[in-house]
């Protein structure tokens, strides 16, 4: 079968024990790179976004999966208590897990939780769930990775020619060189004719990457 390649833009802007348990098969540790977010969302004023973490991937969440459905779990465990956070955790997670539409970090935390870390809460106990996920994030400096394999972010040109492509298998084979052979999940998003500014094709940019765990948070 004739392989299909997809040029991508990779860009900057400044700017208890219970029965009630879901069950999953494996993790996915997902990190967004926020400029990509921000233009999809409509641009760098729709968007809020911490200096200096416009250069840096910035956690989504980790999630609860199965291999046979791509859809969200019901997760059946307890709600999110902000509470059973003390502030050293809290400075950790403001590092590299914000909210970029609104600032609302908290509700952010909150709302990933009660809608993934729920599901693993008979593995990671309440707060355990966030410190993994920082643990794993801190694991694999996605942009780091990138840059070594000399795939850098780009600011917006006006022009398709000006900018430097990479292939989706340039970045998942730069990533899985650093995860042991891992594979990597990659999500793009395409920047409609309305909103390119390039006169021809649309944009296709580098949004976010998903790494995935066994049910015991190991790769």
């Amino acid at each position: 079968m004739e392989s299909k390649l997809v040029q991508v833009i990779f860009f900057f802007l400044f700017v208890t024990v219970s029965s009630a348990y879901t069950p999953f098969q494996y993790f996915m540790h997902v990190q967004f790179w926020p400029a990509a977010e921000c233009q999809n969302s409509g641009g760098v004023n729709k968007c809020y976004i911490m200096q200096p973490s416009h250069l840096q991937f910035t956690i989504h969440g980790l999630w609860p999966a199965n291999k046979s459905s791509s859809s969200s779990l019901d997760c059946k465990g307890d709600a999110f208590n902000v509470n059973g956070m003390n502030d050293t955790l809290k400075k950790e997670l403001l590092s590299s897990w914000w909210d970029w539409r609104k600032g609302e970090h908290v509700e952010f935390w909150q709302r990933e939780y009660d809608k993934h870390g729920k599901c693993s809460d008979n593995v990671f106990l309440k707060t355990e769930y966030f410190r993994k996920t920082l643990a794993m994030y801190h694991d694999f400096d996605i942009a780091q990775i990138l840059q070594k394999a000399n795939i850098v972010p780009q600011p917006l040109q006006p022009k398709m020619s000006l900018y430097k492509l990479y292939s989706i298998d340039q970045i998942t084979k730069a990533i899985e060189s650093e995860t042991g052979g891992h594979s990597v999940n990659i999500r793009c998003y395409q920047q409609n004719q309305k909103k390119s500014n390039n006169g021809s094709k649309p944009l296709i940019y580098l949004a976010q990457v998903a790494l995935c765990y066994n049910r015991s948070g190991n790769m």
